[in-house]
């Protein structure tokens, strides 16, 4: 009886624990504006997991666990408040009217966001500022929720793939439209000639009510970008300046790096091929093995690193490397001296990065004015390749009187992109391609030609590479031969000099309130030349005496807006917006 009368009590305070660990809290939220319910409003125990909805009458019902009792209110253009749990809570949140009369800019104009129905991701300049980007569209990865940003390459410059809420065509395009300060640009335009440092936003429309207004070119999204101007006040001048360092982060894959471990997988795959397939004994497969292993046929790689005593064989009947060799082969024939070399090593450095802004801008009531210049310098991650960018931009918006405003954007950009071929995943299978070749090339090939006494050979002052050529006085390398990318990434020259002048002029006039009518006209000019140079002294091209060439291109568009916007309110309730455009280019 003792026992049981135990086990009830230890019941009764369990259950009694259990009662005093939750606290169930009821109330109402509703708006400061009306005292009206607000619903769907979160209501959410600071510190848990623990949350609900209010209903159709703005009332919730939600338990707090023991020891928290603080609870966090929040709703889509409402500051959100922390309170204290109580019984019958009866909690006012407030509007939040700076985030709904916050701007955003749309087709052929501006919106509040309170008032916009559209889908739309912004990137302010605060944003931009921390992403270290040679081309703008390349600041967009992983910023904007349904915005796909993919690169097939590291070059400085290049222009990123986006797709905006996945693929919008099997055969057409696929690429967004780009609005630079309200002017549609081409799909070919060449964004890395725009400074990121002169982007005060960019705004990707991504639903189909947003990017109407331009028709079946805003398709596949719409990346609108807007330029800096002054904000109001005294003429400022700021100056910076940044430095850094590019080198490759994604680590090479777990590839075989040592000369003798490869060279033993490399017997036994031969040994294997002599006993299955040509029938030898076990002894005269390692000796014919031994005989091959060193020349370019028979499964051989055609190199010789290994220096071994006088009739001593490289390797032993176990298949293992004969332990009285030792790296690094002397062949009195050539006179060469074969050792292997890092490849990824020698092709991948790390490079400097710099880049230089200045700005002077300034504003008062009759105009707004921004002018700025900037100076990038950005080192590829393998030899030949780099971006450099020269640019400037002026900026002025000038009101004539009470009714009309006019302004111009001019943008200059003088560009060099050295940008060797072949290194792009399209390129993958290409001899060419250094990433690919990184990976491919057995750690018993030298990279460079090296005389008896194991010093690279110099030709002029020129480091002389082992193209896995005879032709070249060296072997005939049975992987890839003639081929050594490191060599036409540093002889080999491929260059683009652009350019690219953008022009922007606009007049807008107010007659009435509510009303504007703004005309603008665009100009946009790019002046391309491709040069390539193949060297003369050593790879493919040597025993032609080498090549050249150059391509140029020259671009010219324009464009002209009219659109005349009438915006008004009826009883700080009612919204009217309506635009009236017309857009030609050519």
């Amino acid at each position: 009886m003792k026992k049981k009368l135990t086990m009830l009590m230890a019941g009764v305070l369990l259950s009694g624990g259990a009662a005093f660990a939750q606290t169930q809290v009821k109330g109402v939220v509703v708006s400061d504006e009306d005292g009206q319910p607000v619903i769907g409003a979160t209501v959410r125990v600071v510190g848990t997991n623990v949350g609900a909805v209010t209903d159709m009458n703005g009332n919730f019902n939600i338990t707090c666990p023991h020891g928290k009792n603080t609870l966090n209110i929040a709703y889509v253009g409402m500051e959100p408040i922390e309170v204290s749990a109580r019984s019958n809570m009866r909690i006012v949140l407030k509007n939040n009217s700076e985030n709904l009369d916050e701007i955003v800019v749309v087709a052929y104009g501006t919106s509040k966001k309170g008032t916009f129905t559209g889908s739309a991701g912004v990137m302010k300049a605060d944003k931009l500022e921390l992403r270290q980007v040679s081309e703008v569209s390349n600041a967009l990865a992983g910023a904007v929720a349904g915005v796909q940003v993919q690169s097939y390459n590291g070059q400085p410059g290049s222009k990123a793939t986006i797709r905006v809420r996945g693929v919008g065509s099997i055969n057409a395009g696929k690429d967004p439209l780009y609005v630079i300060d309200g002017i549609p640009m081409s799909n070919d335009a060449d964004l890395s000639s725009i400074n990121p440092a002169d982007i005060e936003s960019m705004t990707v429309l991504k639903d189909a009510a947003s990017t109407a207004l331009y028709g079946a070119r805003g398709a596949n999204g719409i990346i609108l970008i807007t330029t800096k101007k002054a904000r109001s006040g005294k003429a400022v001048v700021t100056v910076d300046a940044k430095w850094g360092s590019n080198s490759r982060e994604i680590s090479n894959y777990d590839v075989l790096r040592s000369p003798q471990e490869y060279l033993e997988y490399e017997y036994a795959a031969m040994y294997n091929g002599a006993t299955s397939n040509l029938g030898y004994s076990p002894e005269k497969a390692w000796r014919w093995v031994n005989k091959n292993i060193t020349t370019n046929s028979n499964g051989g790689s055609g190199y010789q690193v290994y220096q071994v005593p006088e009739g001593e064989f490289l390797f032993g009947t176990d298949g293992k490397l004969n332990p009285n060799a030792t790296l690094g082969y002397k062949d009195e024939a050539t006179n060469r001296y074969y050792t292997p070399d890092n490849w990824e090593k020698e092709m991948f450095k790390p490079t400097l990065r710099q880049e230089y802004n200045a700005t002077i801008s300034g504003s008062n009531d009759v105009n707004n004015f921004y002018i700025s210049a900037g100076f990038l310098d950005d080192g590829g991650l393998i030899s030949g390749s780099g971006f450099k960018r020269t640019s400037l931009r002026l900026k002025d918006e000038y009101k004539v009187n009470d009714w009309m405003k006019v302004g111009a954007n001019i943008a200059y950009a003088y560009s060099k992109s050295f940008y060797p071929d072949e290194q792009t995943s399209k390129n993958a299978a290409s001899s060419g391609n250094a990433f690919a070749i990184a990976n491919w090339m057995a750690p018993i090939y030298p990279m460079y030609v090296r005389d008896a006494n194991g010093d690279i050979i110099y030709n002029n002052g020129r480091a002389t590479y082992d193209y896995g050529t005879a032709d070249d006085g060296t072997r005939d390398r049975s992987f890839m031969s003639i081929s050594n990318p490191a060599g036409q990434l540093k002889y080999d020259k491929t260059e683009y000099l652009m350019d690219i002048l953008n022009g922007n002029w606009f007049v807008d006039i107010t007659p009435i309130d509510g009303l504007s009518l703004k005309a603008q006209w665009a100009m946009n000019v790019d002046n391309t030349k491709k040069n390539m140079l193949q060297n003369a002294y050593m790879g493919q091209f040597a025993s032609l005496g080498g090549g050249a060439g150059q391509y140029h291109t020259r671009s010219y568009g324009f464009d002209q807006q009219y659109i005349a916007n009438y915006v008004h309110t009826f009883n700080n309730k009612h919204n009217i917006d309506i635009t009236l455009g017309y857009d030609g280019y050519k």
